[in-house]
């Protein structure tokens, strides 16, 4: 839109039409600054879209390493629930930078489209411009103006679809960490079963054994007596 409001200026200046120039002449002078004023929050959110942008990066290099370490830890047989934990506080924390960040993208997106539809003040200015250049343009102008895709929205939407493909992953990462998870806690509850099973096995057999030694003693007791 920057270079489209630069580039019409040029035109404007080109055409050489003194009535249409001096009837636009405040606007074609304060051409820059209006174009800055125009652009300021796009470069803003632009600025902000980038800053996330890094943030998330951050977080996957911080995610990758304790995938890493965890993997690790497991095949060595140690303990890994606390890089497990601290994982899981990273995916939550990208998820929901994530999610926050797509919704802002989302109407941003609403807002480019509905101010693509209409025909605003510049736009107005642009279709006189092409009066001037040629009435041949006049139509492409119009339906430029009212189209609903423009490079800024095509370029969000692709932004959008990159989030909610990011989100899905995040997602299913924390899916398999409950699972995992959930496993763990099954197969140590299934342990402790089994440890107490065993103990208490152990003790009713040590029971057993003591009362057959005592039959034992006693047979031999009794024997004794008889001779």
């Amino acid at each position: 839109f920057n270079l489209g409001l630069k580039g019409m200026k040029t035109a404007l200046i080109a055409t050489g039409i003194g009535v249409f120039v001096v009837a636009l002449g405040t606007v074609v002078a304060y051409w820059d600054e209006i174009v800055d004023y125009i652009t300021g929050a796009t470069k803003e959110q632009e600025e902000l879209t980038r800053a996330v942008e890094r943030t998330l990066d951050l977080l996957d290099d911080e995610i990758g390493v304790l995938e890493q370490q965890i993997k690790l830890a497991e095949l060595k047989g140690e303990e890994s629930q606390n890089l497990i934990a601290d994982l899981r506080k990273r995916l939550l924390l990208q998820h929901e930078i994530a999610i926050q960040d797509l919704e802002r993208l989302e109407r941003l997106l609403e807002e480019e489209k509905a101010q693509n539809r209409q025909i605003t003040f510049w736009e107005k200015v642009k279709v006189g411009a092409s009066f001037a250049l040629g009435i041949q343009k006049v139509s492409a102008s119009i339906n430029e103006a009212i189209n609903e895709e423009s490079e800024e929205s095509i370029a969000l939407q692709d932004k959008i679809n990159d989030l909610k493909s990011k989100t899905l992953n995040i997602s299913t990462k924390l899916a398999n960490l409950d699972q995992n998870e959930e496993r763990r806690k099954k197969k140590a509850f299934e342990d402790e079963e089994k440890r107490i099973k065993d103990a208490n096995d152990k003790k009713l057999q040590d029971i057993k054994d003591r009362q057959k030694l005592d039959e034992r003693v006693s047979d031999a007791l009794v024997i004794s007596e008889e001779d």
